[in-house]
């Protein structure tokens, strides 16, 4: 059995250059690949302040919209505290119809540090903002007169048109790790993503939370698909593959020590024995990351997942 009968494979879109150098081109390509070779989805994630170019997701993905046709696009996953849900509600609506229903919505709480620098954001309210905030965009994307009274927002026989083109809305995918957070998303959410900064053992324990919560609040497991971000350098040599993770784990996460934890790296046969690992353990779904070569990996993984 392939990994392709395990699970459905995503990839990332180029994003963040750590190099300082965007390249547009390469970020085509890797779509149109995606794209041409029958790849479940695409997925942006979000990072609004760094040292290092990184392009903003739901800009990007409308980009990407307009360059496939059939991969599903995703974005995993928005921070609700940094977002006003009026017009989010209106950005996820526009990009629903520009990618012709194909948008997969992840969004999140954050840490309790969501965004350290800059004030103005409710830090303290980061939850509240992003519950009440959901309820704020379902009103808007379900109702042609949406009411709704928050303690944050308020809406009161409210249109918005167009409303999405999936129905009633995109699938909303949580980022969640506490037994709390993985309530939320199970409660409220159409989706769970395993963080790609957690470990596979952790993953395993949240993946037995999901079944869990699914069981208790009466949800079909059938319909709530669970997945996982993963970090992977495919390399003979494994300390090389090793240092390309450090480098860019220290890069994003500012932690060149989680990415020897939670990664994986060296040859192919280790890489696609422990991808099998995390697919068995129950991710339908493996958001494969290579943390450079994007596009040797992208054809590695064609292959393993035999779609060439």
């Amino acid at each position: 059995m392939s990994l392709g009968d395990k699970a459905k494979l995503g990839f990332p879109v180029p994003q963040i250059f750590i190099d300082g150098k965007i390249d547009i081109h390469l970020i085509h390509r890797v779509a149109e690949h995606a794209d041409r070779f029958k790849f479940d989805s695409l997925w942006v994630q979000e990072q609004q302040i760094g040292t290092a170019p990184s392009l903003e997701p739901l800009t990007l993905l409308s980009s990407l919209a307009n360059k496939t046709q059939n991969v599903k696009l995703g974005v995993s996953v928005l921070v609700m505290a940094r977002h006003d849900p009026i017009q989010l509600a209106k950005q996820v609506a526009s990009l629903d119809h520009l990618s012709a229903g194909r948008l997969i919505l992840g969004l999140g709480a954050g840490s309790k540090d969501v965004s350290p620098g800059i004030t103005g954001i409710q830090k303290d309210k980061r939850l509240l903002r992003l519950t009440e905030g959901l309820n704020v965009m379902k009103s808007l994307w379900t109702s042609n007169e949406a009411s709704f009274q928050g303690k944050l927002w308020g809406l009161d026989r409210v249109s918005m048109s167009p409303m999405p083109l999936q129905k009633p809305h995109p699938p909303i995918w949580f980022g969640a790790r506490a037994e709390a957070a993985i309530s939320r998303a199970v409660l409220h959410g159409d989706g769970w993503m395993g963080a790609g900064s957690s470990s596979f053992s952790e993953f395993k324990e949240q993946v037995q939370l999901v079944r869990m919560m699914l069981e208790k609040h009466d949800r079909d497991p059938a319909t709530f698909p669970i997945s996982k971000r993963v970090y992977i350098a495919f390399d003979d040599k494994p300390e090389r593959a090793e240092g390309e993770i450090r480098n860019w784990f220290g890069e994003y996460y500012k932690n060149p020590d989680l990415g020897s934890k939670v990664s994986i790296w060296g040859p192919e046969g280790i890489v696609i024995e422990q991808l099998e690992e995390i697919a068995d353990s129950g991710a339908e779904m493996l958001l494969v990351c290579p943390v450079y070569d994007f596009e040797n990996h992208q054809k590695a993984l064609t292959t393993l997942w035999n779609l060439d």
